[in-house]
């Protein structure tokens, strides 16, 4: 999963979580340890989505 976009399930998750909608603008580069996401929902703007690595 690592250089793929975030799953379905777990956008949807976030939405549930940020109370909205959210969509994917861009992976952020870097990092070992987890692949990292920039997320955005319409009113409560940026938020970043990693997801940890074993």
């Amino acid at each position: 999963m690592t250089e793929s976009q975030p799953s379905a399930r777990l956008l949807q998750w976030t939405a549930e979580m940020a109370g909205e909608p959210v969509h994917v603008v861009r992976r952020r580069a870097g990092g070992t340890h987890a692949t990292t996401h920039l997320l955005e929902s319409a009113t409560r703007g940026m938020v970043l989505l990693s997801l940890f690595t074993r």
